[in-house]
């Protein structure tokens, strides 16, 4: 629909695909059935990202390319650091807070807190962030729930996590300006785990 907004974290390479009464169409044209070129991509003028124009019948049809017009904007990269940076999946807690460090030119109290999550799933509590724009200074601190972000890691790891005893997870903070500008910034924790797999026969000791 006009107007709406998604975020995508891509690590790798990706396309995009337009599902329409004719067929489906990709933005590789060796993957059209027609072998047509029904994406075209263009660098942003306004902003930092790309604008995808769509051609939605079979065979390009009437040639327009204004079927779908998307915008892919580079979200800006800020710093994140994360409390605890050592997080024991067994232990219990309230909070795992969030500090981001926004660069020049962006202010802490525009960010809409509302869009934030991390990795894409677990937002950010409405009740208690700080935001602070002092002498330079450029920082929003948020809280996510404690099991919400233990319950991701687990997901992530898989069996992984009955593996090894330490490992670097990465976990990403991404929102958004009230502008609508997206921002994103990335940073890892260390994640021991001192369960035992479910076919263990033996428990390691806390």
């Amino acid at each position: 629909m006009a107007g709406d907004v998604a975020y995508v974290l891509a690590d790798e390479s990706f396309s995009l695909c337009l599902g329409t009464v004719d067929d489906f169409f990709y933005t590789q044209s060796s993957r059209n059935a027609d072998r047509k070129d029904h994406a075209l991509v263009f660098l942003d003028p306004n902003a930092a990202g790309y604008i995808v124009a769509w051609e939605d019948l079979w065979n390009l049809g009437d040639v327009d390319y204004q079927d779908l017009v998307m915008t892919g904007l580079t979200p800006v990269k800020v710093n994140v650091y994360y409390c605890p940076k050592t997080l024991n999946l067994e232990s219990e807690g309230r909070w795992i807070m969030a500090t981001i460090r926004l660069p020049k030119g962006y202010n802490a109290s525009d960010v809409d807190v509302s869009s934030l999550l991390l990795n894409g799933t677990v937002p950010a509590d409405l009740k208690h962030h700080v935001a602070i724009d002092c002498g330079g200074m450029h920082i929003l601190i948020v809280k996510f729930d404690w099991k919400a972000v233990i319950e991701l890691i687990r997901n992530s790891l898989g069996d992984a996590g009955c593996r090894v005893k330490s490992v670097g997870v990465s976990l990403t903070a991404n929102g958004r300006f009230l502008n609508g500008f997206p921002f994103q910034g990335t940073n890892s924790i260390t994640i021991i785990h001192f369960s035992c797999c479910p076919k263990s026969k033996g428990a390691i000791g806390r």
